[in-house]
């Protein structure tokens, strides 16, 4: 999953952090960190948290509210897990509820 990166392109600009240097500090490339500035492409989540750390803050210090938005599972709140944004539980379910579709059309294809 990934968060916007403007939060991101504030705190550089705000504390004069060239590309160069946050590329660095990411380890990425300077092309992401230029995607980034861009606002053509967003940050994971991993890298957000690298970010933040190897800054010596906390993730939460750079995206604010929108970092926990993204931790949290869209349909019930739960912690979500890492593969998407949904918990284990409403995965499995839309899974389950997929496959109760996927029945009913076969079965109509019959009749």
């Amino acid at each position: 999953m990934k968060i916007s990166s403007a939060p991101l392109n504030d705190y550089r600009q705000k504390h004069s952090i060239t590309v160069v240097e946050l590329a660095r500090i990411a380890g990425v490339s300077e092309r992401t960190v230029s995607r980034w500035a861009n606002e053509s492409s967003g940050v994971s989540e991993e890298i957000a948290d690298q970010v933040a750390v190897r800054l010596g803050l906390t993730p939460y210090d750079i995206w604010g509210d929108d970092w926990y938005r993204i931790l949290w599972c869209r349909v019930c709140l739960g912690p979500r897990d890492s593969t998407g944004g949904l918990c284990l539980e409403c995965a499995a379910e839309k899974r389950r509820a997929a496959k109760r579709v996927g029945a009913t059309k076969r079965l109509e294809s019959c009749a």
